[in-house]
C-alpha cells in the first residue's frame, strides 16, 4: 500500500497498511492495561506527549479504534502545566517521547499519583517501549469498537488566550463531520489518490493542535495522501522536504509564511512544485499573502483557514 507517514529527518516511514496493523496492536495492549468498561467506553483517556513523529497516527487511530479517547498535549509545557492538564483531562495513561519523561515524573510528584507511561523509544525509567509493542507480530490485532457518534474521540486544549487552556472534547461525529464538511472539492485542494498519484503534504504544524491532528493528519488519511513530518520547524529542513518530496500543498501558519516571503534563502526555485499554500491558526495580512504568491514561479492558490478548536465542536451542529 502507499506510504502514509514519513519522518522528514530520519526517513522512517509507515504504509497505510502498516499504520493500521500497528494501531490495532497498540489497541490490544491498551485494552489489556485498561480493560474497556461495560459502559462509557470512551472514559479511558490516553495522552500523547511528544513532538511530531511517525508513530502519532498509530497512537491516534489505535486509541480511538478500541473506544478510548486520545488527548493531544503540548510537549513544550512546563511541569506545572503538565500537572494541571493531566488532572484536568483525567488522564488514564500517557504515550511520550523519552526526552520528556522526566517532566512527566516531576508532574506525577506534583499530582501525588503515578500514571502508566509508554515511551516512543528506550526509557531510562523502564517504561514499556511503544516501538517494541507495535512491531511485535505475536500481538493480536484488537477488535474494532463502533463508538457512539456522540462519544468523545479526541480532546485538544485551547491556547489560553483568555485564561488557562481549556479542554475541548470533540465527539466522533464532530471529527467525521469536519472531514465531510471541509473535504468538498471546491474547498479543499488535495488531488484524489490514484494508482499513479499520491498527494504529499507537509506535517510540520504540531499534532497537539487541531490543525495538525485533524486538518493535516485526519484529512490526509481520509484522502490517501502522504504526510512528511518534522519534529520541530527549522528553515533548512522545511525547505528541504518541500524540494525533495516535490510537494504541491504546503501547510503554514503566519510566521512560516513570513519566513518564505522574507528569507533570501527562499527563491522561486524552492517553490517551483508548490501549487497550494494553506495558512491558518492566526490572521494573515493580505500583503503577506500577495507577496508569497508573487514569489512563487507560477500561479498558486492561497487558502486561509479561520477557525478555532471550539469550532470543530460546533461545526457538526451547524451542518
Amino acid at each position: 500500500m502507499s506510504n502514509f507517514k514519513e519522518c522528514g529527518i530520519t526517513g522512517k516511514k509507515y504504509t497505510y497498511g502498516g499504520v493500521i496493523d500497528r494501531a490495532l496492536r497498540w489497541g490490544t495492549v491498551l485494552n489489556k492495561l485498561l480493560p474497556p468498561p461495560a459502559t462509557s467506553p470512551g472514559q479511558r483517556n490516553i495522552v500523547y506527549f511528544s513532538p511530531n513523529c511517525p508513530e502519532f497516527p498509530i497512537v491516534f487511530y489505535g486509541t480511538q479504534a478500541v473506544g478510548a479517547t486520545i488527548i493531544c498535549m503540548n510537549h513544550t509545557y512546563t511541569v506545572a502545566e503538565v500537572s494541571r492538564e493531566l488532572n484536568d483531562c483525567d488522564a488514564s495513561a500517557i504515550v511520550a517521547d523519552p526526552k520528556y519523561e522526566q517532566i512527566l515524573r516531576s508532574a506525577f510528584q506534583n499530582m501525588n499519583k503515578t500514571l502508566p507511561v509508554f515511551t516512543i523509544g528506550f526509557s531510562d525509567y523502564g517504561s514499556p517501549n511503544l516501538l517494541e509493542i507495535i512491531e511485535d507480530s505475536n500481538t493480536q490485532f484488537a477488535e474494532l469498537v463502533e463508538s457512539p457518534p456522540e462519544s468523545i474521540g479526541a480532546m485538544f486544549y485551547s491556547s489560553g488566550t483568555t485564561g488557562k487552556p481549556k479542554g475541548v472534547a470533540l465527539s466522533h461525529r464532530a471529527l467525521t463531520s469536519n472531514c465531510a464538511i471541509f473535504l468538498q472539492p471546491d474547498i479543499f485542494a488535495y488531488k484524489p489518490t490514484t494508482a499513479e498519484y499520491q498527494e504529499t503534504v507537509t506535517a510540520v504544524l504540531p499534532f497537539y493542535h487541531v490543525y495538525g491532528a485533524v486538518v493535516i493528519n485526519m484529512f490526509s488519511f481520509y484522502l490517501g495522501a502522504k504526510m512528511v513530518s518534522l519534529p520541530i520547524f527549522t528553515p533548512q529542513d522545511f525547505l528541504r522536504i518541500i524540494k525533495d518530496h516535490k510537494m504541491e500543498i504546503v501547510h503554514l501558519v503566519p510566521p512560516m509564511l513570513n519566513f518564505l516571503v522574507n528569507s533570501p534563502a527562499v527563491t522561486s526555485k524552492e517553490l517551483e512544485t508548490v501549487k497550494v499554500f494553506m495558512c491558518a491558526a492566526a490572521p494573515v495580512p493580505p500583503p503577506s499573502a500577495m507577496a508569497l504568491k508573487e514569489k512563487a514561479p507560477h500561479p498558486v492558490l492561497f487558502q486561509e483557514g479561520k477557525s478555532f478548536t471550539e469550532w470543530e465542536y460546533l461545526a457538526p451542529l451547524l451542518d
